[in-house]
């Protein structure tokens, strides 16, 4: 049966991913690639990717790898962009829902999209080759677009408040 499959035992490995990659669900597929890229990526990016992809992977319980589709990656992305619900973090390792909705900004709209594109071209590698094509290439870029507006970050002080602080500082620590 195994010959009738493809199997080469000149290249056993080779079929093992090929089978392996009909069966691994999404939240193992996203473990491995996290587990190799460890090595690879500094602690924040590890960081972006680890929420994103299992944040992905919550979102599709026990969805195996190969079944997972455009469609679905593209709808989960535009829930994303227009979420109402609470948040969920990962704290030391277990999800706990916090008080605050937070919808994606363009900008993290993209860097999603390079995280699971990433994820998915890591997926179909020669070597892992769980799947033959990456889902998010087929996502029309205007198809999935952010109007949310990033929250004010690094704005500065005003001349009022920069003159208290630095009154403050001279007084307190010259």
């Amino acid at each position: 049966r195994d010959l009738k499959d493809g199997f080469d035992p000149d290249h056993k490995e080779e079929y093992h991913n090929k089978k392996l990659g009909l069966i691994i669900t999404l939240e193992d597929a996203v473990d491995k690639f996290l587990e190799d890229k460890k090595r690879y990526l500094r602690k924040k990016s590890l960081q972006s990717y680890k929420s994103k992809l299992e944040h992905l992977s919550l979102a599709f319980p026990s969805k195996k790898l190969s079944e997972l589709s455009t469609k679905e990656i593209e709808g989960y992305i535009q829930d994303q962009i227009h979420n109402s619900k609470n948040d969920k973090v990962f704290v030391n390792g277990k999800l706990q829902k916090i008080d605050r909705v937070t919808k994606w900004t363009p900008k993290t709209v993209k860097n999603a999209r390079l995280i699971f594109s990433t994820f998915f071209y890591w997926c179909m590698k020669k070597d892992v080759a769980y799947i033959t094509e990456n889902p998010v290439k087929s996502i029309p870029i205007h198809n999935i677009r952010s109007e949310n507006e990033p929250k004010d970050t690094n704005i500065p002080y005003s001349n009022k408040d920069q003159k208290l602080l630095m009154d403050h500082l001279d007084k307190n620590d010259p």
